[in-house]
């Protein structure tokens, strides 16, 4: 580092020596910079005249002229003293701006100028389009603004509405296990009247297990002294909720990569998303329900309902009618399609409530019709950066079954997350504070695989307008 070190400055230099030594990286980013440390008053250290006129410099002492010399006509000055600087507008302007011989020597200064306020109706309107960024001139009583912050709206997501999030026994394993039983055997036929005791052949119960390996994800923002300093301040409202909304941010990032996991996994490292359970995903070839939507001016209700019922009741024979809440899992597109009237000539119901209404497949055990829901999935939209596909995915999930020889309730998808929140310690002294997140994640759990999971693509919508 290149240093200019004005009399008797050293020891402030070493201090900042000091400070730039406990950042990482500093001193080998620094070494090409030049660090001036001296007084104004010593003509090798004094700004130049071409830096006078940058905005920076608006406010510093040694180049803004006192209250006292406030340029102004007699009728504004008395205007100020007799009902205050907040009926006046002022700016400040550079000296070579001002009409010479008015306020004595202003040489290298800036001035703050006050004006008349203008009568909007009177003297007409204002310049529509002041320097704001010169020197952001105007005073904070010249300044309104909104009471509340608006924040750019953001996508949703509804995956962890479909498994069942399991922290297992150990927060930082690599690998996460699920054992499994399965069953082998079954009773015999003997004689009638016979009772001897015969060996046979016995049953067993035969074990199993499913493993994937953890992987970390982490998120980081910083505060820095100036910041928190900033939030401290009356003059700056909103600065503190700007901290806060930074803080929120980085969960909901955290929380929509959980999701997308949920969701696609991750070839890389091996993590299973919803998608990777059936074996394969069904293309749907005919027409989708936007495509009836926008063509069947006749009963587009009633072709989107044979639809629904095309793919639902032979996902429901699979599994012998075991399911007693079935998820149907779209695209806002997909659904806002399924709103269509049965008829329009006999029945303006959606296609959507009529199906609901009068679904009667999937009778279970206990003579209960399966409960339908359905969940609207933004990541499922095509043509994002979720889901860069022209086509949108349609997801049929069965999120528990009685299973076992005392059929007691079990979810069938399973989500793996050892350890779902975690803060890193911050670095004391620091002039940043990085402030890291963490979760720990391991993927989806799906026993008994495409029976529990069955996925389509094109269902909703195939792009272009289909």
């Amino acid at each position: 580092m290149i240093k200019r070190i004005g009399e008797g400055l050293e020891g402030a230099v070493s201090v900042i020596e000091n400070f730039f030594s406990h950042i990482p990286g500093a001193e080998e980013n620094l070494q090409t910079a030049e660090l001036t440390v001296g007084l104004a008053k010593d003509n090798r250290f004094k700004i130049p005249l071409g830096a006078l006129r940058q905005a920076a410099y608006v406010g510093d002492p040694a180049h803004v002229g006192d209250e006292s010399s406030i340029y102004a006509s007699a009728e504004v000055r008395a205007l100020i003293k007799a009902k205050g600087m907040g009926t006046v507008d002022t700016r400040f302007v550079f000296d070579h701006s001002l009409r010479p011989g008015k306020l004595g020597d202003m040489s290298g200064k800036y001035r703050l100028v006050a004006t008349k306020r203008k009568d909007l109706v009177l003297d007409g309107v204002l310049d529509a389009a002041p320097a704001l960024l010169a020197g952001q001139g105007y005073s904070p009583w010249n300044v309104g603004y909104f009471t509340k912050i608006f924040k750019a709206p953001l996508l949703y997501s509804k995956a962890l509405d479909l498994v069942k999030v399991e922290s297992g026994s150990e927060p930082w394993c690599e690998v996460m296990d699920l054992f499994l039983a399965d069953y082998v055997g079954f009773a015999s036929l003997e004689d009638t009247g016979q009772l001897s005791n015969n060996a046979i052949r016995n049953v067993q119960v035969r074990a199993g297990m499913m493993s994937t390996p953890v992987i970390n994800m982490s998120c980081s923002y910083d505060l820095s002294i100036e910041e928190m300093k900033r939030a401290e301040q009356s003059g700056s409202p909103f600065g503190s909720q700007l901290i806060t909304v930074k803080q929120r941010y980085a969960d909901y990032v955290l929380r929509m990569l959980v999701a997308y996991l949920i969701y696609f996994g991750n070839t890389n490292t091996e993590t299973v998303g919803l998608l990777n359970v059936p074996t394969t995903i069904t293309s749907y070839t005919s027409a989708s329900m936007n495509n009836i939507f926008l063509t069947n001016s006749t009963n587009p209700g009633a072709a989107q309902l044979l639809a629904l019922e095309q793919i639902i009741v032979p996902f429901l024979t699979t599994v012998y009618n075991k399911i007693d809440t079935l998820k149907m899992v779209m695209s806002p597109t997909c659904y806002n399609a399924l709103t269509a009237p049965y008829s329009t000539s006999y029945s303006a119901e959606g296609a959507v409530k009529a199906f609901l209404a009068n679904f009667l497949a999937g009778k279970t055990k206990d003579g209960g019709v399966p409960n339908i829901e359905i969940v609207i999935e933004p990541l499922f939209a095509p043509s994002t950066m979720f889901n860069a596909n022209t086509y949108d995915y349609f997801m049929l999930v069965a999120t528990e079954m009685e299973t076992g020889p005392d059929e007691e309730k079990t979810p069938l998808i399973m989500c793996g997350a050892p350890l779902m929140e975690f803060v890193y310690p911050t670095i004391p002294g620091a002039y940043d504070t990085q402030y890291k997140f963490l979760k720990r994640y391991a993927g989806i759990f799906a026993p008994i695989g495409g029976q529990s999971v069955a996925v389509w693509t094109g269902f909703g919508t195939k792009g272009s307008g289909n």
